[in-house]
């Protein structure tokens, strides 16, 4: 966490940090950031003559606020001429405490972002506004998109050109989500009850939690009390394997082998999430998938020709439910590498991954031979006999 408290300090020293979408794709986007309290004539000249873009403000959208702009009407005409006189806008604004209407009568532009940060939206706006809170600013942002002199938006390495050119602090969108997942209280328990069940003589204990970003309900069910080495599955929600029956994919059979496991354990938790259908695209189109797969593309193809990454799934809200319910030594049923990464990454103890082995069929050893091939599950190689997932 060593750059983003360097990012931080820049931030309240009045200093001005670039904001990267990531650092592993050529075309990743960045914007420079400082807080507009700290904005002076001199910041705005230089940083929009290196950006070869005009300042804007950022702001955490409202619940009224519906746009992800505010432009002034006759924007062009009305913003002011000159670097100077939009730093002296953006000044009065805060000085009015009113920076939507301020900003608009003074042709400034302002940019909203979600409430949840990047943990609701992965742009380097959330970025910007969760750093400035994260570096207790409590005042809007001001941000410069980087443009080349062509007009074109800048690329990472003329990003990072650009930061070390200024001497800025860089920072990452991942960076900021998992320093926020490390230091802040992102679910609340809603609801417990006893559960009576078919896999635990002694029943298991339901605990429902809501997420405070996006408002999702989330399940544990906890058999036991905690205990080093606990035993854990970290769940996908699957309606179509889990409740109705689908030969798809082996998603319901993992469930049932989990709970079997964690009820004859001494301590542990099945933590069920929602919001990973499809591994993260949603139920309609997982389906959408489906039909694509019935045209003869694997699962990760089918989610690449729809848009989407191959595996979409965050596990924050595992890792902060496992802390809640006092569980961060376990041993985890999983063949995903993927999401014991993600645990250890968050400071949860994994001190053994235990695969379960089921039986594959039909209808599924394509599905399961992909995720084994395109998405690093540890998975045998004969799947139409038997698998690990």
């Amino acid at each position: 966490m060593a750059r983003l408290e360097e990012a931080m300090e820049q931030l309240r020293a009045g200093g001005a940090v670039l904001i990267l979408e990531g650092e592993e794709r050529f075309d990743a986007e960045g914007l420079v950031a400082l807080a507009a309290e700290h904005l002076s004539d001199e910041a705005a000249h230089s940083l929009e003559a290196q950006a070869q873009s005009r300042l804007y403000l950022a702001c955490v959208r409202d619940a009224e606020t519906r746009s992800d702009v505010t432009l002034a009407e006759g924007l062009a005409s009305a913003q002011p001429a000159s670097s100077a006189e939009r730093a002296a806008a953006v000044r009065r604004a805060l000085a009015a405490r009113d920076v939507l209407n301020s900003s608009a009568e003074a042709g400034l532009m302002v940019a909203y972002g979600e409430p949840g940060g990047v943990l609701a939206r992965r742009r380097p706006l959330e970025g910007a506004l969760d750093l400035m809170r994260l570096s207790g600013l409590t005042g809007p942002a001001a941000l410069f998109t980087v443009n080349t002199k062509a007009g074109r938006a800048a690329r990472l390495d003329e990003l990072v050109a650009l930061a070390q050119t200024r001497g800025l602090p860089r920072i990452t969108l991942a960076e900021i989500a998992d320093y926020r997942v490390d230091h802040e209280v992102l679910v609340e328990e809603i609801a417990s009850a006893n559960l009576p069940s078919a896999y635990s003589p002694a029943g298991l204990r339901a605990r429902a939690f809501r997420s405070l970003i996006d408002g999702l309900e989330h399940l544990a069910l906890v058999k036991g009390e905690p205990r080093e080495g606990a035993l854990v599955r970290v769940h996908s929600e699957c309606l179509t394997g889990d409740v109705l029956g689908s030969l798809r994919c082996d998603c319901g059979d993992q469930l049932r082998a989990a709970l079997a496991q964690i009820g004859a354990s001494q301590s542990g938790a099945l933590i069920y999430v929602h919001g990973h259908e499809g591994r993260g695209i949603g139920l309609a189109n997982k389906i959408a998938a489906y039909a694509l797969q019935d045209q003869g593309l694997d699962t990760a193809q089918a989610n690449a020709a729809l848009g989407f990454a191959q595996d979409t799934r965050d596990y924050a809200a595992a890792v902060q439910i496992l802390r809640a319910i006092g569980l961060t030594d376990i041993r985890l049923l999983s063949n995903n590498p993927r999401k014991s990464k993600a645990l250890r990454r968050h400071g949860i103890r994994v001190r053994e991954e235990l695969p379960l082995v089921l039986k594959s069929n039909p209808h599924n050893a394509a599905y399961l031979a992909a995720k084994r091939d395109k998405l690093g599950h540890r998975l045998p190689a004969a799947v139409s006999d038997q698998t690990a997932a």
